[in-house]
């Protein structure tokens, strides 16, 4: 009754080599902790510098002066003038036209003008008025349409 298993007997533990397996998921698991750990090392060893950017201030509060110069051509030879948005048009024949535009720019100044046609303007005046504004020595110049409608 000594021995319950013997050499012969099917019951007997007899160890036989087994194929080693390859699991994908824990092999992923852990290439997966491996590459967050080199990330982290990696990240830790930057020295980030910091340095002073001038930022630009805002002259939000400043207001700004309107300098254009308007001109409005109307159908009967006379122009209207004026200086900036808010002001007030005064009413100049064509021989003051010049005279006054040229006392506007009298300071070496570059003013931006802006043409404007009255309803009853013929393309004659107009381009009259252009090559004036041009002769004057007017650089910066912009005509003002109105929708059709």
């Amino acid at each position: 009754m000594w021995p319950l298993f013997t050499m012969n007997d099917p019951l007997a533990y007899t160890p036989t080599a087994k194929k080693a397996r390859v699991e994908i998921i824990p092999l992923i698991d852990v290439v997966f902790f491996l590459l967050a750990t080199f990330v982290l090392f990696t990240l830790s060893l930057q020295k980030l510098g910091v340095f002073d950017l001038p930022l630009p201030v805002s002259d939000r509060g400043v207001e700004k002066v309107d300098t254009t110069i308007y001109v409005e051509t109307s159908g009967d030879g006379t122009y209207r003038l004026k200086q900036g948005r808010l002001s007030a048009y005064e009413t100049l024949f064509a021989e003051e036209l010049s005279a006054r535009i040229a006392s506007l720019t009298a300071n070496g100044a570059k003013p931006r003008v802006m043409l404007i046609g009255a309803g009853n303007v013929s393309y004659g005046s107009m381009v009259k008025t252009l090559d004036e504004l041009r002769r004057l020595g007017i650089e910066q110049l912009s005509i003002e349409t109105a929708p059709n409608g």
